[in-house]
């Protein structure tokens, strides 16, 4: 069986869906513009209720997109991506942060400067800032050091940095509190002020893993927003969302299974 399916997406996005989608109230700051491929972006966002602030809107160029195959079984991918270096990169959320009563700010450093605009303003008002580190991005070292949790994926590497303790020994330098390492189907590894562990991760047939991470720290975030300071119990509790993401096509059947 072939399906196929054309939604917004992106790291920041699809985080954006989990959160809201898991009860959240969400307000996503991207780069979209005037172009046609941006209006089914915000028509997709208007659908699940998230509130969205173009930092570019006079922009005719298209937005970023990508192209993805997936091959079930396994949920393994193929993905062609513009990528984001080639938009604008506003520097100034505006009143982005002040102008809401939010619970946590959830960055990724895809528009690093507009990333490390929103921490420092979410920082100030004490906010909580949770960083989703991905691939490493010039001055994410700037953007870590704002973090109060710091999620990485085991393919996140700074210079220098080789496999998880060093990973998590580089997090502790910055100061971060709470810092963990992902590693796909394997236990999530973690230090936080309470203890160091580690956290199982629940094993599925997977039929899609696309936006697998993304959905994660979007509950993670969610998990962190109401309160839930048990870190393990928290990465736990993402985790079993992004395993029930692996287990549908696309990053939004999963929803109606909730």
């Amino acid at each position: 069986m072939r399906e196929w399916e054309l939604l917004a997406g992106g790291v920041a996005t699809n985080a954006a869906v989990a959160f809201q989608a898991l009860g959240g109230d969400t307000t996503l700051l991207t780069v979209l513009g005037k172009h046609p491929l941006a209006d089914i972006i915000r028509g997709d966002l208007a659908e699940h209720r998230i509130d969205v602030r173009d930092m570019a809107p006079e922009r005719t160029e298209p937005p970023a997109f990508a192209a993805v195959l997936v091959s079930s079984p396994g949920g393994d991918r193929m993905a062609v991506s513009t990528g984001s270096l080639h938009l604008p990169q506003p520097e100034d959320c505006g009143d982005s942060v002040a102008s809401h009563e939010l619970d946590v700010v959830l960055v990724d450093g895809h528009h690093m400067p507009l990333s490390i605009d929103a921490a420092h303003k979410a920082r100030e008002r004490g906010i909580p800032v949770i960083v989703d580190a991905g691939s490493w991005k010039p001055d994410f070292d700037k953007l870590l050091a704002l973090s109060t949790a710091t999620i990485c994926a085991e393919t996140f590497r700074p210079t220098g940095v080789t496999g998880t303790e060093s990973l998590l020994d580089y997090l502790t330098d910055l100061q971060i509190p709470y810092r963990a390492v992902t590693h796909g189907e394997r236990p999530i590894v973690y230090r936080s002020p309470e203890g160091d562990g580690s956290v199982a991760v629940e094993p599925i047939v997977a039929i899609d893993t696309l936006g697998a991470g993304d959905i994660y720290h979007g509950a993670f975030a969610y998990e962190w927003a109401i309160g839930n300071r048990d870190f393990p119990a928290a990465l736990a509790a993402a985790s079993r969302v992004a395993s029930l993401s692996c287990q549908h096509f696309g990053t939004r059947a999963w929803i109606e299974h909730l």
